[in-house]
This record gives structure tokens, C-alpha cells and sequence, in this order.
């Protein structure tokens, strides 16, 4: 199984799944767009998400 780096530490760890690591990384891309006011970057950046999980993070940063 391949060694990933996790964002945000010093470490490398086993098994973590890449899509994990790019959805936590997205997180912390829209809390910096949302933070700024910047709303139509933030909203962009949740276009490429399936539906679902879209709705899911716009509600968790209040950009219904």
C-alpha cells in the first residue's frame, strides 16, 4: 500500500485514501474563500462535486 502525506502535519501514514486527503484539502480552500467573503470562488470550487456532497458543504459553510 503506498505512503501518503497528510496536509496540514508532518506525517506520512499507510492506507489513507487519496480522495480524503483532496476532500480535506478542498475543505480548507473553501473555509480560506469563505472567511475572505469571497463566495463565487468558494462556490466554484463545489462544482466539481457530486451532488450530494456539494449540498453537504455548502450547508456546513452557510453558503445556501
Amino acid at each position: 500500500m503506498e505512503s501518503v502525506y497528510i496536509p496540514g502535519t508532518r506525517q506520512e501514514r499507510l492506507g489513507i485514501e487519496q480522495p480524503a486527503i483532496d476532500l480535506y484539502a478542498l475543505r480548507k480552500k473553501i473555509q480560506y474563500h469563505v472567511t475572505r467573503q469571497e463566495f463565487e470562488i468558494a462556490n466554484d470550487l463545489l462544482k466539481d462535486l457530486p451532488s450530494d456532497r456539494s449540498q453537504e458543504m455548502k450547508k456546513m459553510f452557510g453558503l445556501d
